[in-house]
């Protein structure tokens, strides 16, 4: 039997705060409790996609 995952929390599992002063452009850091979560706990490796937003709410897709 197929579990459904709905679309919410499979976006929310893929969606990092980042802090305006991560940001540097071309590149993003993540650091303490994010960088835990996108490493540790979402498993995420380099190359996955993923969603960062800032505190205005402005979204980059990162890889």
């Amino acid at each position: 039997m197929a579990r459904f995952i709905s679309k919410e929390k499979k976006l929310t599992s893929n969606r990092f705060f980042v802090n305006e002063e991560q940001i540097k452009f071309p590149f993003i850091q993540l650091s303490g409790t994010e960088h835990y979560h996108l490493s540790k706990v979402a498993r995420k490796k380099p190359g996955d996609k993923v969603w960062l937003f800032d505190k205005r709410g402005k979204s980059y897709l990162a890889n």
